[in-house]
């Protein structure tokens, strides 16, 4: 008996850390993409003299960056709260 319930356990943790595993690997991907989205010569791809709204549009880009990586790190949390 002690020997089935120290292999459930065993399969329980290996879910456990799996999960764990895959929810981290996606904060890890929105790092990633927010590094690259914010990365200089992407930046400066949007610096001009247009504006949006009355507002430049690389300011816009950042700040649509940065709003999109704030909803997507809440559903995020929200999804996989344990």
């Amino acid at each position: 008996m002690g020997f089935f319930l120290f292999v459930n356990l065993c399969i329980f943790e290996f879910n456990y850390i799996l999960v764990k595993t895959s929810h981290q690997q996606k904060f890890i991907l929105l790092t990633i993409i927010l590094i690259i989205g914010l990365n200089l010569p992407i930046v400066l791809l949007f610096d001009s003299a247009k504006n949006l709204f009355g507002f430049p549009v690389v300011y816009i880009y950042i700040f649509s960056m940065w709003m999109l990586s704030v909803l997507l790190s809440a559903y995020l949390i929200k999804k996989y709260d344990e």
